[in-house]
């Protein structure tokens, strides 16, 4: 059977899809902006991805990592996936009332049409499918605008039954996933066929069109659902019932909120020929225990791929901090004013000298304070008065 080939021989486009969402460089990664229908200039600059920033308040920004919890969690499935359509379909809030359980439907626009005017749907685009009891994206709104974000939500509600008036897992496919062309020489993929709401200029220099957006639904059906080799096998119509896979979803997070971890310093001879000397086991095997015979390109490749893993460190042994200064002496203590004038009166010759007029109350206490400190108590001069000074008198 086709399902035996797969699982036996292999699945190319199963491998192409995994590749592709992998490729950091393919338009797939720069589908994920925060802006609808424009590229995401620089996809490891998260803040202007789909996923960091918030549903409902789009100018501000979040950890990427909520919104792939909410989109997992099924959060945000009852959601009218039809807002900002026209009349009563496009009311915000508004559950659709299907009469029957109605399966998610994927294709491209032409094949989602041709489909559901088959079952006998009438009108526009989302009208006709309504009408024909299948569930599609139809997301107009500025309220919570469109963007791929909104794409993978509503995937992750209907890989799980989680759709308004879904009731079940039945997803189905207009055109058949077995049949689209993920090679380079596509002529959809990539390209601006389909419709893009800026338009056909727009698009090619800087969006995306719905053409582009169904190759990657698939490829993200084939990644968070374990029977995701199974799409492929699958024709117009057919029914397909999504294995959810937690695990894989957590893996889609991490490659699409990747950020690289910066480029390794550039080491110079002198970085690498420091990085042995500080590390004995490098210096013994990448340079004989001799320094300026250093194998320069091993060690390089070590401190990159295992070096800077362990925390080590390239730069030379500061040198030892300078030996501290021993404490200077605390400063003598000062003397009141009574005392000086006291060692004043005790020593002629201050009194003279620093004292106006050789009055007492005329001192100039630095001065005697200095003297004192840098000769007085050497000389053994007298500061003891023969009897204590007069208390000070009544302020002013």
């Amino acid at each position: 059977s086709g399902l035996w080939y797969i699982y036996m021989v292999g699945c190319a486009k199963c491998e192409r899809c995994q590749a592709l969402l992998r490729d950091r460089e393919f338009i797939f990664r720069s589908m994920w902006g925060a802006e609808p229908w424009q590229r995401w200039p620089q996809p490891f600059f998260l803040e202007d991805s789909c996923f960091g920033r918030a549903r409902d308040h789009h100018s501000r920004h979040q950890d990427p990592s909520v919104y792939f919890k909410e989109a997992a969690s099924g959060k945000h499935c009852a959601t009218n996936w039809y807002e900002g359509n026209s009349g009563d379909l496009g009311r915000p809030g508004r559950l659709q009332p299907f009469h029957a359980p109605a399966p998610a439907l994927l294709g491209f626009d032409d094949s989602i049409d041709r489909f559901c005017y088959g079952l006998g749907g009438r009108g526009d685009h989302a009208y006709a499918c309504v009408a024909a009891n299948m569930n599609i994206l139809s997301l107009y709104g500025t309220r919570v605008p469109y963007n791929i974000c909104r794409n993978l939500e509503w995937q992750a509600c209907a890989a799980q039954g989680l759709l308004p008036g879904q009731g079940g897992l039945d997803i189905v496919f207009a055109h058949a996933p077995k049949n689209l062309d993920y090679s380079r020489s596509s002529e959809r993929l990539g390209k601006c066929t389909g419709w893009s709401q800026p338009g056909y200029e727009f698009c090619k220099q800087a969006g995306f069109a719905t053409d582009s957006i169904f190759f990657l639904e698939v490829c993200l059906f084939h990644q968070i659902c374990k029977n995701g080799a199974e799409l492929f096998e699958l024709d117009e119509g057919d029914h397909f019932r999504c294995e959810w896979d937690p695990e894989a979803f957590a893996e889609l997070e991490e490659i699409l909120a990747y950020r690289p971890p910066p480029p390794p310093p550039s080491l110079s001879v002198d970085d690498l020929r420091c990085y042995a000397t500080r590390y004995t086991d490098l210096l013994h095997i990448y340079c004989g225990d001799d320094a300026s015979k250093c194998d320069l390109t091993a060690l390089e490749d070590h401190f990159i791929h295992t070096g800077m893993h362990e925390g080590r460190s390239f730069t030379c042994q500061p040198p030892p901090p300078p030996p501290s200064l021993p404490s200077p002496p605390p400063p003598p203590p000062m003397l009141f004013h009574w005392e000086l004038e006291c060692y004043a009166s005790q020593n002629p010759d201050l009194r003279r000298a620093y004292c106006e007029e050789g009055s007492l109350s005329r001192c100039d206490y630095q001065r005697l304070q200095r003297h004192w400190d840098a000769h007085g108590k050497m000389e053994h001069r007298s500061k003891q008065c023969s009897r204590p000074p007069p208390p000070p008198g009544p302020p002013p």
